[in-house]
């Protein structure tokens, strides 16, 4: 009977995985992704989620997809959230432009709010590092 992948054993499926991620090119790597190896079978899918799903960046702009994405056994994967806020562009040094950004800021902290309580009890058990960027394309040196 010919060997097949899921009869080896774990250490030794784990060393032909740990050779997926450096096919990559180190220059390359931001934009690398594990997500094709997922498809090959049940078993990649787990393996590769897990690193897939280990340390995450999300803009406030793609929340959505966010909670569309790590559902169910991939939350408990999270151990690294990275928030980043956009603000929008400042177009003019005003009062309605500031409360315009203000107000950016503020759904972005309340969907982050959203998806932290999702999180809450469904990650692992050692807990989620988090960490918060906010980021305006361009601000006025006035400010």
């Amino acid at each position: 009977m010919p060997a097949c992948f899921s009869g080896l054993p774990l250490e030794v499926k784990r060393i032909v995985w740990s050779y997926v991620d450096y096919e990559c090119p180190s220059d390359q790597r931001k934009s690398y992704s594990l997500v094709p190896y997922a498809c090959v079978s049940l078993e990649w899918q787990l393996a590769f989620e897990r690193a897939t799903f280990r340390k995450v960046t999300v803009k406030s702009n793609q929340l959505s997809s966010l909670k569309k994405y790590v559902v169910g056994h991939r939350m408990g994967f999270l151990h690294v959230l990275r928030f980043i806020i956009i603000i929008p562009k400042l177009l003019h040094n005003n009062p309605v432009e500031r409360r315009r950004r203000n107000r950016a800021f503020t759904k972005s902290i309340k969907g982050l709010w959203t998806l932290l309580k999702l999180i809450e009890g469904l990650s692992s058990p050692a807990g989620v590092q988090f960490g918060v960027i906010s980021f305006s394309p361009f601000a006025p040196r006035s400010i």
